[in-house]
């Protein structure tokens, strides 16, 4: 005899039994239903591996202690401007992954200058006009998604190309002190001020 026909059988000599076991059904369901729940208040949470940088997020009150390798989204997908302090002397301080930056998607102004990165992936913060990454250890910066860019400096890095294509609301740019040999800014007829060297 199947379970369904057995169920169903059940279900015409005593329907006491039927209710009970739909609610052991019920049961399941709603374990079923805090799981996913758990999982999509965890998706809350954006990921910031680099403890530096969970660090520079509690001094300027955008995350709270202790480090644990993440901060609440909501804290961040608002925030419009995100300086992060500059480390002159390259102490062990020093942020090397800025991954997590994904997850502020209002930020129009990043300065992350003076750290040790060496790479910097920013496709997700497309309302950026300022990006401000100098003196780091990048050797690649993808701004093709960065179109509302207006000002950008990254001199004393280890950049070899740039793709600029896209960023025709470039006014300033500063490529001092990289590896490029050769750059296109055909697109970019809004340059004030361009440093290359």
């Amino acid at each position: 005899m199947s379970k369904s026909l057995f169920i169903v059988n059940v279900y015409f000599l005593n329907p006491f039994i039927f209710v009970l076991i739909k609610k052991n059904t019920m049961k399941k369901l709603i374990l079923i239903a805090l799981f996913l729940f758990s999982i999509a208040n965890y998706a809350q949470n954006t990921a910031i591996p680099d403890p530096n940088f969970e660090k520079v997020l509690i001094k300027l009150g955008i995350d709270s202690g202790p480090i644990n390798g993440e901060v609440a989204t909501s804290s961040i997908k608002n925030l419009t401007i995100l300086s992060i302090p500059p480390n002159y002397f390259g102490d062990s301080n020093a942020i090397t992954d800025l991954t997590g930056i994904e997850g502020f998607t209002s930020l129009t102004k990043l300065y992350c200058d003076y750290q040790k990165l060496t790479r910097l992936n920013l496709t997700a913060n497309t309302n950026l006009t300022q990006l401000v990454c100098n003196d780091n250890l990048l050797t690649n910066l993808d701004i093709t998604k960065n179109t509302k860019l207006t000002d950008l400096s990254c001199f004393t890095n280890k950049i070899t190309a740039l793709d600029l294509s896209k960023n025709t609301l470039l006014r300033n740019l500063n490529l001092d002190d990289n590896l490029i040999s050769i750059i296109d800014i055909s697109n970019n007829t809004l340059l004030e001020s361009f440093f290359v060297r």
